[in-house]
């Protein structure tokens, strides 16, 4: 554990997390080891000074420990709350891609102020999408919304044999860029963006819900 945040605060190391968090794991590891007195954690989501990439990857560890029921909404929304509070860089669009997916997770209610004054179009241009995305997300009902988290939340990690799944779909994961980086077909068809609400209708973003599968 104090390896694991040690990690997270570097900010080097931190942000290559951040950047590869398709494929690297790190809050859900953080999660899972995580004491039964979550305070270590609590009080660097408080710390004004901790570096932007490592407040991303404590708010995912608290989005997974509500995912398993081990904290509550509450102490999600007020390390959100936080995270506002201390700045988002408009250029971080890799910090701004993880907030907001956050905030879909628990829903956006509490945080829409934060979200309309911090949000600017740069980052909707960035994120590809729009503040009607945001307004249609936080006009679904609550529960609806973090059922479906919940429901599509991966869980902790059993042992050896899921970090070993992890490093299986990261290698997957990263074949995939390449071939959609090498192939560029001339005429596409239109598609949903990964950042686009997924077309099912459960809120979610497009790369967190069917297109995940």
């Amino acid at each position: 554990m104090p390896l694991l945040l040690r990690v997270t605060i570097d900010p080097g190391l931190a942000r290559f997390h951040l950047r590869n968090e398709r494929w690297l794991d790190l809050p859900r590891i953080l999660a899972t080891v995580a004491p039964q007195d979550l305070a270590p954690i609590v009080s660097l989501a408080a710390w004004r000074a901790l570096p932007s990439a490592s407040r991303g990857l404590i708010l995912r560890t608290f989005a997974f420990l509500f995912f398993w029921k081990r904290t509550s909404r509450e102490s999600v929304v007020q390390a959100l709350r936080q995270t506002f509070e201390a700045g988002i860089p408009a250029s971080d669009l890799d910090l701004w891609d993880l907030i907001l997916d956050v905030c879909w997770t628990v829903h956006p209610h509490e945080m829409m102020g934060h979200i309309r004054r911090q949000m600017s179009p740069a980052v909707c241009r960035g994120l590809g999408m729009s503040r009607a995305d945001v307004e249609n997300i936080n006009m679904l009902p609550m529960d609806r919304v973090v059922a479906d988290a919940r429901a599509g939340a991966a869980g902790p990690i059993r042992g050896w044999e899921d970090f070993a799944e992890i490093a299986l779909e990261g290698g997957s994961a990263r074949e995939r860029e390449g071939t959609i980086n090498e192939v560029k077909p001339s005429h596409a068809a239109p598609k949903t963006g990964r950042n686009d609400p997924c077309p099912c209708g459960s809120g979610r973003k497009f790369k967190k819900c069917c297109g995940a599968k």
